[in-house]
C-alpha cells in the first residue's frame, strides 16, 4: 500500500511538472553605464524541441518577462545593436526563475565593421489584443501618434479616417482612458509619437453588439496608446506658427500636464489652410447644396481619391481634456471642444442616370454650385466611474453637443439627354439656418458575485435631440419643350425632436469550467416628431404667409422594441478555441401618427428571431482564425417616413414614404491573422458578407411627359424632372475581402507592406417602375515602404490603385468602368547641425471618368528648415504647398440610380514660413524611469568609427 501511494505521488508530481507553465524574468543593462536598455531582444529556445522559441523585447526599465514555458531545458540569448551577445547555454526550468541582470558590453568590433541590426519584436499578440512596440518604428522628431501608426503593419489613414486591417478605428484611449472622448483625430494628432511606448489594438462592442454579437468579431476597432515610463510628472507640448502668401496663416498647438493620477490637456488650432485636428460634429460641415436624392447608400467601394479637403476652410477651434483618479474608488474624465469654421466651396457635378427605357440617349444632369457656410459647435462629455467595492461599479457618462450653422448656396442645374437635347434648368438661391442640440446620458451598474464568472450588468442610455431648421429658397425654373418658366419663392420652418431610452440587462452564469450562459434583455423606446411648415411669398402682403400644404406636414413616430435572448459560450483551457451561439426573440412596433395635411394612424408590429454564432480557433499564440454570424433588424428613420415633398432642387423632387417596413440583415465575418515574432512579419485575411432583406432603396421617376405623382396630395411632375422616394425593394448583397501583409526589410531598415481588396455589391433600385440591379465590382491594391532607420531619416513610398466595374441588369448602355491610382513619396532628412529638408510628391491618375474629369495630377511640396535650441526642440522652416499648382479634388460616387463625377474647390500653391517649438520636460521624481523619453540612450547615441 505504501509503495502504491509513493508511486502515485511521484506520478502526480511529475505530471504536474510536465503540464505546469513557468516564466523567466530578467533585466538588460549597459555594462559600463549600468543604464537599462530598452528594446533589447530576448529569445528563449527549447533544447529538446528545436522548433520552439519564444521572444520578448525589454521594456523602458530593461525588464522582460517570458511566460507560458513548460518544464524543460532552455537556452537564452540576449542581443542589442552595438553590443556583444550574451547567451545562457542551458537553463533547467521547473519553477519560475528570476535571473540576475544581463550586463551587455559594447561590441568594439562593430565600430569598424558593418552593423547588422537584430530585429526588435514589433508585434505581439496578447489574447484578442494586438500590441505594437512603438520603439521598433522610427519617426522624425516632432511626429504625432498618427504619424507613428502609419508605419505599423495593417494601419492606413485615408482622408483622416484611421483603419486597421481594413476596418475603421472608432475609439482611441490613452492609458485606458478616453482622454479626448470619441474624437479619434484629436487623440492621435495631439499625442506626440515620442511619448508612446505601446499601441494596442482591440475590439470593443456597444451594448447591442456585446449582447447579441458577443466577442466574435462584430465590435468596433479601438486603439489604446500606452505612454512611456516617466510620464507621472511631465510637461508635453507643441506650438506651431505660420504665415504665408495670399494671407495664409496657421497657429496651432497643445499643452499636456501629466501627473501620477491626473492629466490635463489644452489644444487650439486657428488656420485657413485646411489643417484639421478634431472631428467635426455631424451638422458643423453642412455647406454645399444641390445634393438632392442622395438618400441611398454609396455603393462605390473605391471612391476616386481626392487630393485635398473639399472647399477652403477658415477654422478656429480649441479644447480641454482632464482626467483624474480620486483615491481608489472614483475616476473622472471630462472633455470640451469648441469649433468655428467658415467654408467656401465651388463644386461641379456631372451625373449619368441608369435609364430603363429602350432609347439611345441617356439622361444626364449637370450642376454648378457656389456655397458658403458658417458653423459653430460646442461638444462636452464626462465619464465618472465609481467603485462601490471590489465587486460593484457604477458608470455615469453624459454628453452634450450644440451646433449652429448658416449655409448659403447658389446653384444652377440642367437636365439633358446625351444627344444634347435640353429638358429643363434651374437657378436657385437658398439659405439654410440650423440649430441642433443633442444630449445623452449613460448610466451603468455592474456586480460580480462571489462565484467566479457570475456577473450582472445593467446599462441605460437616454438621448434627446432637437433640430430647428429654417430654409429660404428662390428658384427660377425653365422648361425648354414648352418655353415656359416657374418661380418658387418660399420659406420653410422644420422642427424635429427625438427622444430615446435604451435599457440593457445582462446576467452571466458559469455552468461548468469554460462554459458560460448569458441571459439578456433589451428594451428600446424611440419617439420622433417632425413639424414642417412651408409658406410661399405673398406679393400683395410682401411676406411669407401663403401656406403650401403640399410642402408641409406634421407627424410623429414611435418605435418600441423588446428583445430577450440567451447566449452560450465555451472557452477551452489555454484559450485554444472559443465557441459562441445565441438566439433572441424580438418584438417591435412602429407607429406613425400624421396630423397635417391629413389625419391618419399607421401601426405595424414586427416579430423576429435573431440567431448569432461564432467560433475562434488559435493555432498558437500568434495565429488565429474567426468565423462569425450575426443577424439584426433596422427600422425606417423619421426622415424616410416623412412623405412631404422636398423641392430644394426643383428638378429633383424628393420625399419620404410612410409605408416603409423594417429590414432584416445577415452578417458573416471571417478573419485570419498571423504574426511571426522572430521576423516581425504579419499577415491578415478578412472577408465580410452582408445580405439585407427588404432593403430600403430609391425609386426614381423620370418624367417623359407631364406626370401626376403622390396620389394623396397630387403634384405635377413636369417633363424631364425627377421624383425620388425610398421603397422596400428586394435584397442588397455585399462582399468585402481584404488582405494585408507586412514585414521588415532589414537591409534598408524599412518596413514593407502590401494590401489587396476585392469588393462586390448588388443594389436594387426602381427606375420608372422597372426594377434594376446595379452590380459594382471593385478591385484595389497597394504597396508601401516606410523607413525605420532613425529620427534623422524618414521616408515613405506608397502606391494605391483601384479598378471599378459597374453593370446594370436593364440597359448595358449604363455600364461603366474606371480606374484610379495614387502614388505618394515623402522624405524628411536632417543633416548638418539641425538643418533639414522635406519633400513630398503625389501623383493622382483618373481614367474612365467624363471628359472634364480625366486627370493626371502631380502635387509637389517641400520645405527647408533648421532645428535649434536645447535638444533641438525649436525649428524654423520655409515651405511651399503644391509647387506645380496642379491640386484638384475629383471623385466618382455611385448610387442606386446613377453615378456622378464631381470637382470641388481646393487650395493651390502658396508659400509659408513656420516656427515650431516642442516642449518636453520630465521630472521623474517618482523614480519610475531611469531615463526620460526622448533622451539619449545607448541605443540612440551616434557611434563614430574608431581610428585605425
Amino acid at each position: 500500500m505504501y509503495l502504491k501511494f509513493l508511486f502515485l505521488s511521484i506520478f502526480i508530481f511529475n505530471y504536474t511538472l510536465l503540464f505546469s507553465q513557468f516564466k523567466i524574468e530578467g533585466t538588460v543593462i549597459d555594462q559600463k553605464t549600468r543604464l537599462s536598455l530598452e528594446n533589447a531582444n530576448v529569445v528563449v529556445r527549447n533544447l529538446a524541441d528545436t522548433t520552439f522559441f519564444a521572444g520578448e523585447a525589454s521594456n523602458a526599465n530593461g525588464k522582460f518577462i517570458i511566460k507560458d514555458l513548460k518544464q524543460g531545458d532552455y537556452s537564452i540569448e540576449i542581443s542589442f545593436l552595438g553590443y556583444e551577445k550574451l547567451k545562457v547555454e542551458k537553463l533547467t526550468l521547473n519553477a519560475d526563475v528570476v535571473l540576475d541582470s544581463f550586463a551587455l558590453p559594447e561590441d568594439s568590433d562593430l565600430l569598424n565593421t558593418v552593423v547588422v541590426e537584430a530585429v526588435i519584436l514589433r508585434v505581439v499578440q496578447n489574447g484578442d489584443t494586438t500590441e505594437y512596440n512603438a520603439g521598433a518604428f522610427k519617426t522624425a522628431r516632432g511626429s504625432t501618434a498618427e504619424d507613428l501608426i502609419k508605419k505599423m503593419p495593417g494601419f492606413t489613414v485615408e482622408n483622416g479616417q484611421v483603419k486597421q486591417n481594413g476596418e475603421t478605428v472608432r475609439s482611441v484611449t490613452i492609458d485606458g482612458k478616453k482622454f479626448y472622448g470619441d474624437d479619434v483625430t484629436a487623440a492621435l494628432r495631439n499625442t506626440p509619437a515620442d511619448i508612446v511606448d505601446k499601441v494596442q489594438v482591440f475590439e470593443f462592442g456597444n451594448d447591442m453588439l456585446f449582447l447579441f454579437g458577443g466577442e466574435m468579431g462584430f465590435g468596433d476597432r479601438g486603439i489604446n496608446l500606452v505612454t512611456k515610463k516617466g510620464m507621472s510628472d511631465a510637461y508635453i507640448g507643441n506650438l506651431e506658427l505660420g504665415y504665408g502668401t495670399d494671407d495664409r496663416f496657421l497657429a496651432k498647438g497643445n499643452f499636456n500636464r501629466y501627473k501620477k493620477t491626473s492629466r490635463l490637456a489644452a489644444m487650439w488650432n486657428v488656420n485657413n489652410i485646411n489643417v484639421v485636428d478634431v472631428m467635426f460634429s455631424p451638422y458643423s460641415m453642412r455647406g454645399g447644396g444641390g445634393g438632392v436624392g442622395r438618400r441611398g447608400r454609396n455603393n462605390n467601394a473605391g471612391v476616386m481619391p481626392s487630393s485635398s479637403n473639399t472647399g477652403i476652410t477658415d477654422l478656429y477651434t480649441g479644447g480641454l481634456a482632464y482626467t483624474n483618479e480620486f483615491g481608489k474608488k472614483l475616476s473622472f474624465t471630462g472633455t470640451y471642444f469648441f469649433t468655428y469654421s467658415e467654408v467656401n466651396n465651388l463644386s461641379t457635378i456631372e451625373r449619368t442616370y441608369f435609364n430603363t427605357d429602350a432609347v439611345d440617349a441617356q439622361l444626364l444632369y449637370s450642376e454648378n454650385n457656389t456655397s458658403k457656410s458658417y458653423n459653430r459647435s460646442h461638444r462636452g462629455s464626462l465619464n465618472l466611474i465609481y467603485a462601490i467595492d471590489s465587486n460593484q461599479r457604477i458608470t455615469f457618462a453624459p454628453t452634450i453637443n450644440y451646433t449652429n450653422s448658416d449655409n448659403r448656396n447658389n446653384f444652377s442645374g440642367l437636365n439633358f439627354f446625351s444627344n444634347n437635347d435640353s429638358l429643363n434648368a434651374t437657378n436657385t438661391q437658398s439659405d439654410n439656418f440650423n440649430n441642433n442640440l443633442n444630449a445623452s446620458v449613460q448610466l451603468g451598474y455592474s456586480l460580480k458575485f462571489d462565484k467566479i464568472g457570475r456577473k450582472l450588468e445593467i446599462n441605460s442610455n437616454a438621448r434627446y435631440d432637437n433640430q430647428l431648421q429654417t430654409d429660404g429658397q428662390l428658384s427660377n425654373n425653365f422648361f425648354f419643350d414648352r418655353d415656359t418658366s416657374t418661380i418658387f419663392d418660399q420659406l420653410a420652418d422644420n422642427n424635429t425632436q427625438g427622444r430615446s431610452v435604451n435599457n440593457v440587462i445582462n446576467f452571466f452564469e458559469p455552468v461548468a469550467l469554460g462554459h458560460v450562459l448569458q441571459f439578456s434583455y433589451n428594451n428600446t423606446f424611440n419617439f420622433n416628431s417632425n413639424d414642417k411648415i412651408t409658406n410661399n411669398f405673398n406679393e400683395t402682403a410682401q411676406e411669407f404667409n401663403l401656406l403650401d400644404t403640399l410642402l408641409s406636414n406634421n407627424f410623429s413616430t414611435t418605435y418600441q422594441l423588446h428583445r430577450a435572448g440567451i447566449n452560450y459560450s465555451y472557452k477551452a483551457k489555454e484559450d485554444k478555441i472559443t465557441i459562441e451561439a445565441g438566439l433572441s426573440a424580438q418584438y417591435a412596433n412602429l407607429n406613425k401618427q400624421e396630423f397635417f395635411p391629413t389625419a391618419f394612424n399607421f401601426d405595424k408590429p414586427f416579430y423576429n428571431f435573431l440567431p448569432t454564432a461564432g467560433i475562434r480557433y488559435k493555432f498558437d499564440k500568434t495565429t488565429s482564425v474567426r468565423i462569425s454570424y450575426r443577424s439584426s433588424t433596422n427600422a425606417p428613420q423619421a426622415n424616410q417616413l416623412q412623405d412631404v415633398i422636398d423641392n430644394s432642387n426643383p428638378l429633383l423632387l424628393t420625399s419620404g414614404n410612410s409605408q416603409l417596413k423594417q429590414n432584416f440583415t445577415h452578417n458573416i465575418g471571417f478573419r485570419f491573422s498571423k504574426t511571426n515574432p522572430k521576423t516581425s512579419a504579419n499577415i491578415f485575411i478578412g472577408s465580410w458578407s452582408n445580405i439585407t432583406q427588404n432593403y430600403v432603396t430609391n425609386s426614381n421617376i423620370i418624367a417623359n411627359s407631364d406626370t401626376i405623382i403622390n396620389a394623396q396630395s397630387p403634384v405635377l411632375l413636369q417633363k424631364g424632372a425627377q421624383y425620388i422616394f425610398p421603397v422596400n425593394s428586394g435584397n442588397y448583397y455585399s462582399v468585402r475581402n481584404y488582405m494585408s501583409a507586412s514585414f521588415p526589410v532589414n537591409k534598408i531598415k524599412s518596413n514593407l507592406g502590401f494590401s489587396l481588396s476585392v469588393n462586390f455589391t448588388q443594389t436594387p433600385a426602381i427606375i420608372n417602375q422597372i426594377a434594376n440591379l446595379s452590380n459594382n465590382i471593385n478591385t484595389g491594391g497597394g504597396v508601401n515602404l516606410n523607413s525605420n532607420i532613425n529620427e534623422n531619416i524618414d521616408f515613405s513610398i506608397s502606391f494605391n490603385g483601384n479598378y471599378t466595374d459597374i453593370s446594370n441588369s436593364n440597359n448595358i448602355n449604363n455600364n461603366s468602368q474606371f480606374y484610379a491610382h495614387t502614388i505618394y513619396g515623402s522624405l524628411k532628412y536632417t543633416f548638418w547641425k539641425g538643418l533639414h529638408i522635406t519633400a513630398n510628391v503625389t501623383n493622382t491618375y483618373n481614367s474612365g471618368l467624363g471628359e472634364k474629369f480625366n486627370q493626371n495630377i502631380v502635387m509637389l511640396g517641400s520645405s527647408l528648415g533648421y532645428k535649434f535650441g536645447k535638444d533641438r526642440n525649436a525649428e524654423i522652416k520655409l515651405s511651399v504647398f503644391d509647387a506645380l499648382s496642379q491640386n484638384q479634388s475629383i471623385a466618382r460616387n455611385t448610387m442606386e440610380t446613377y453615378w456622378e463625377d464631381s470637382r470641388n474647390l481646393v487650395l493651390t500653391r502658396y508659400f509659408m514660413v513656420y516656427f515650431t517649438y516642442n516642449l518636453r520636460k520630465f521630472n521623474n521624481k517618482d523614480g519610475d524611469a531611469k531615463t526620460a523619453p526622448n533622451s539619449e540612450t545607448p541605443n540612440d547615441r551616434p557611434r563614430r568609427q574608431r581610428p585605425n
